[in-house]
């Protein structure tokens, strides 16, 4: 597009005598755009929260949060007037719905999200359902089924026993009760368990980007009263 700037001597149709300034002629931005700001589980919900800006959503008024878990959809939602999102519409200036682009949702949380991949699809469409041709963004998975750790110390003080360390798992999104399980493997019988606090890791985030709740994936925890026996061999199991 251009835009073109004249003086005219005819007031009804800018014709006639004139001089023309033809400005730097520009292009509407014709990608798709958008981020997923989080993805967590509050009060036995699903709340998603992110943006999608595109022009090619122009004709497409109604913006929709699918949720697929392994491939099946498992739940949609229609946002309401969405939020106001003034650093996309900094950033991408010529794609009409940027300002409005945002979306904070939340999905009744069911069983079946509580296994394999879980997966955000941001849509805006021109068919109420939700359905039709839409504008798609398919964000990517969540691998519920990635899980690591690492047991960083083990300290003990009479009968107590201290640990240190990490589990980081993305199926924490969905199971947030952290277990720590004290299990002596000679006797193949379990010693003590205590519930624990996930705390800050941002070297664990660092190492495993791909794990959205890497960084709150450190544990410390002390089991009291526990004896331990010399000659058994002992693990330390992180539940969540």
């Amino acid at each position: 597009f251009s835009i073109v700037a004249r003086f005219s001597d005819n007031a009804n149709t800018g014709e006639g005598n004139h001089n023309d300034l033809w400005l730097h002629p520009f292009t509407f931005n014709q990608g798709n755009f958008a981020n997923l700001d989080g993805l967590k589980v509050i009060n036995g919900h699903l709340q998603v929260n992110g943006w999608q800006a595109s022009n090619q959503a122009a004709n497409k008024p109604y913006h929709y949060i699918i949720v697929l878990s392994n491939g099946v959809e498992v739940g949609r939602t229609l946002v309401n007037n969405g939020q106001t999102r003034p650093d996309v519409a900094n950033v991408y200036g010529t794609i009409f719905n940027a300002q409005r682009s945002g979306f904070a949702v939340n999905l009744p949380l069911t069983a079946n999200m509580a296994s394999g991949n879980l997966q955000v699809v941001s849509r805006w469409t021109a068919d109420p359902a939700g359905n039709g041709n839409g504008t798609d963004y398919w964000f990517t998975p969540v691998n519920l089924n990635d899980n690591r750790g690492n047991l960083d110390g083990a300290t003990v003080n009479g009968h107590q026993l201290t640990v240190a360390g990490w589990n980081a798992t993305d199926a924490a999104l969905i199971d947030q009760h952290h277990t720590l399980i004290l299990f002596d493997n000679t006797t193949n019988r379990e010693v003590s368990r205590i519930q624990v606090t996930t705390i800050d890791r941002p070297d664990v985030a660092h190492v495993f980007p791909g794990i959205q709740t890497a960084g709150q994936s450190g544990f410390t925890g002390t089991f009291n009263n526990v004896t331990l026996q010399a000659d058994h061999r002992y693990s330390l199991v992180s539940r969540y």
